[in-house]
């Protein structure tokens, strides 16, 4: 166990190598939250864990430039600066902004389409374009591209995908990875904005890299693109997920609010100004809801589970509304259900991002699972939290708003509730 855990640890700061000591920037406040949390998840899998520790390292890891070059064949040519000074312009704004320190080879695929991917062998990272993505892109998009793809590595993702290459997982297990490949994209977003000299770009490539449209005035301006992608994020939550549960990368509507949010962040102020991020991240973890794992058929042992879940996390949710746990509140929770108090202490040494996470992923089973009645009933206990002290303030009643949302409870009676509930808040 130990060694599963050093080599998880190493993942949670970086590649092998100690890929983000070679950089100057802190990547790892770049990280987006929910990609540690499935990661961890992951782990938890003794399956997983085992297949990974036992994965044979260095064949499956090493793809030597021999090897690549067979690879790729005759329709890829590796690029030289002299042969090509554009994209090692970008390169060299990369480098420099990231203070990044190794070896970066550019190879160039004869293909039409808009494509970029990254390998790495023996501390050399090598960057592949094809040639339709070369010839539409300015040397400031390039730059986004380079950034993202480079970023995979730092982040020890490329490593990861090697490890479990051919791991025979479960159903489960393989559903819960290709969430985590979701989040990494989300990750990787930040570091091609954080270095680009025209930030706003990285909304026009995003979507020419998905449409494949080569010409941009067939784009509306930025604001436009972030306007349409907020509504589809919006119908988003009218629609099931399930047939995206083998996705590797996120709807563009999701990278493309993602990106907003970082655009405006202290985060990305933080990181440009001093390199560092000088306090601790607001997660943007709202949009985490459309990259998890969908919610497949429930046995009734896993809905009572999932039951039971949620009502503990969301319990902590609003005992910590008001920025402290009472004593009512604490034994007000563990009425909540006969079988809660276990499922209370395991949560509580959750970090808050995963319990975040973790009550999107229960609270779609529940709705799933649980007619608008019983999941309505679910709500009047919880309230019993909410009036523990016999003071509810409005940051409380707001967050038992939220969680009746995630519910997808719309009721007269839950309304009335709620608005008698806001009548008696204080602030």
């Amino acid at each position: 166990v130990g060694s599963e855990m050093c080599i998880r640890d190493r993942l949670f700061t970086g590649a092998r190598g100690g890929w983000l000591d070679r950089v100057s920037v802190d990547l790892e406040a770049l990280r987006y939250p929910g990609e540690l949390v499935h990661l961890e998840r992951l782990f938890e899998d003794a399956h997983f864990r085992t297949a990974y520790v036992q994965s044979a390292r260095d064949r499956a890891l090493r793809t030597t430039s021999k090897n690549l070059d067979a690879q790729v064949g005759i329709n890829a040519t590796e690029l030289h600066p002299t042969l090509m000074p554009l994209p090692f312009r970008a390169l060299e704004h990369v480098v420099q902004k990231l203070g990044f320190q190794g070896k970066v080879r550019l190879w160039v695929h004869n293909a039409e389409n808009l494509s970029a991917f990254v390998t790495e062998d023996s501390g050399v990272v090598t960057v592949h374009f094809s040639s339709g993505l070369l010839e539409a892109l300015d040397e400031q998009e390039l730059q986004i591209v380079i950034a993202h793809e480079i970023g995979h590595v730092l982040f020890g993702h490329q490593e990861l995908a090697m490890r479990v290459q051919g791991t025979n997982m479960s159903e489960a297990t393989q559903a819960e990875y290709f969430a985590l490949r979701r989040h990494q994209e989300l990750s990787t977003d930040r570091v091609g904005m954080l270095v680009s000299d025209k930030p706003e770009s990285a909304f026009l490539v995003q979507a020419m890299l998905k449409t494949g449209i080569r010409k941009r005035e067939l784009f509306g301006e930025t604001s436009a693109i972030v306007a349409h992608a907020k509504e589809e994020v919006a119908n988003l939550r009218k629609r099931t997920l399930t047939d995206r549960m083998l996705d590797t990368h996120p709807y563009l509507s999701i990278r493309t609010v993602a990106l907003d949010a970082f655009a405006s962040s202290q985060l990305l102020r933080d990181l440009r100004a001093h390199g560092k991020c000088t306090a601790p991240e607001e997660a943007f973890l709202e949009l985490s809801r459309f990259l998890e794992v969908p919610v497949a058929k429930v046995s009734s042992d896993d809905a009572e589970a999932a039951k039971r879940m949620f009502l503990a996390l969301a319990a902590l949710q609003l005992a910590e509304a008001d920025g402290s746990t009472s004593a009512r509140e604490a034994r007000n929770m563990a009425l909540l259900d006969p079988a809660i108090a276990p499922v209370l202490h395991e949560v509580l040494a959750w970090s808050h991002a995963r319990r975040h996470v973790e009550i999107l992923s229960r609270s779609r089973a529940v709705r799933r699972s649980f007619s608008v009645p019983e999941r309505e009933q679910l709500m009047v206990k919880l309230l019993g939290v909410v009036r523990s002290d016999n003071v509810v303030m409005y940051a409380e009643s707001d967050r038992f708003v939220q969680l009746g949302g995630l519910l997808d409870i719309d009721t007269p009676t839950f309304q009335k509730l709620v608005d008698k509930l806001y009548k008696s808040s204080r602030f």
